[in-house]
């Protein structure tokens, strides 16, 4: 990776906090008469809150292959400047833009009551709703959604009295501290499943692995494997601490990704079915001994940053990754287009 793409990938990861929050307008990429809009909001506080949207990478492409099939897009960080704009051509979309966990933890964005007024008078539709996005920064309620609609995910203890090897996680946020302990120690303030053994070999070394769905709506457009060396005495598996190296991650995708790709292809399509239009990271892990999958949580992301910036070095080198970041962009544009709902009717004039 030569030292412009290094800086074009980190000018493209800086915060949003550190950098002007003024909206963008690439309705001048569409040719010819505008069949509709699509607009980005995010929140007054964070604008688009890192971790959930690489602002210099994703919204250029996003925004072409929109302009290609004939939608105008526009972003705007502040919705103060979404509320004030008035030439949002119909039919509009509106995509929500901000972290589900902050929001459950802290409210509503008081801007957000204003934004879905709006979205209402234009006859928008409404991506990310506040409603999935409260049910999905808390695990139990994500699992009364998922579990119902046919979605395996590790199975809650509750007696203490059992033998159950214990994963203990907090029920609201990700990247929290894990516990995995015996079900007599069970915290009944945190979400409690069975621990799924994950521990996959690989040269005389084990590593736990978890898999990231990407996923917009309910097509699946990118799956990575993550890892973490079982000697480290910890079973929560993050991008941090995925091996930068080809050789494993090509073994685990050969091994359990490919001949599974029609079973994470399937739930994408329930979880998307049930959640509804977006895009999402849906966390994944595979049990060693029965090959089974079991989803562990889901959040709304629109590119995975970290993913790309610690695998850099091996671009081109991955089984699953291309090497050109912009090609799953272009992927979850066209899955995002590919069938949307009609809008509801305009009822006034905003």
């Amino acid at each position: 990776m030569n030292l412009r793409s290094r800086w074009q990938e980190f000018r493209t990861s800086v915060p949003t906090s550190f950098r002007a929050r003024r909206p963008a307008d690439f309705s001048h990429l569409v040719e010819g008469a505008s069949l509709g809009a699509i607009a980005l909001v995010g929140t007054r506080k964070d604008g688009f809150v890192p971790g959930k949207l690489t602002t210099g990478l994703f919204l250029p492409i996003f925004a072409r292959v929109c302009a290609q099939r004939g939608f105008q897009v526009m972003a705007f960080p502040n919705p103060a400047d979404f509320l004030s704009r008035e030439d949002i051509t119909p039919p509009a979309t509106i995509i929500l833009v901000y972290s589900e966990v902050r929001m459950l933890r802290a409210g509503l964005d008081p801007a957000f009551p204003k934004v879905l007024e709006r979205a209402e008078r234009l006859g928008a539709r409404v991506v990310h709703p506040p409603g999935i996005g409260l049910a999905i920064a808390d695990k139990l309620t994500t699992r009364s959604l998922l579990v119902p609609a046919g979605i395996r995910m590790p199975e809650l203890v509750t007696d203490k009295a059992g033998r159950l090897a214990v994963f203990s996680n907090e029920i609201v946020g990700s990247n929290r501290p894990v516990q995995l302990h015996g079900s007599g120690r069970l915290d009944p303030s945190r979400y409690n499943t069975r621990y799924i053994d994950a521990a996959h070999h690989y040269q005389g070394r084990a590593y736990h692995v978890s898999l990231r769905a990407m996923a917009v709506g309910p097509t699946c457009v990118a799956v990575y494997v993550r890892a973490r060396r079982v000697s480290e005495g910890n079973p929560s598996v993050h991008n941090k601490n995925t091996p930068v190296d080809s050789e494993l991650l090509n073994h685990l995708h050969a091994e359990i990704v490919a001949p599974r790709h029609e079973e994470i292809r399937s739930i994408c399509e329930r979880i998307g079915s049930t959640l509804g239009p977006g895009f999402y990271a849906h966390d994944i892990v595979p049990e060693r001994e029965t090959g089974l999958l079991y989803v562990c949580e889901t959040g709304f992301k629109f590119d995975d940053h970290a993913w790309r910036n610690r695998m850099a070095p091996l671009r081109g080198a991955l089984a699953c990754d291309d090497g050109n970041p912009s090609t799953e962009v272009v992927r979850s544009a066209e899955a995002f287009l590919s069938a949307p709902p009609p809008p509801s009717p305009p009822k006034t004039h905003p």
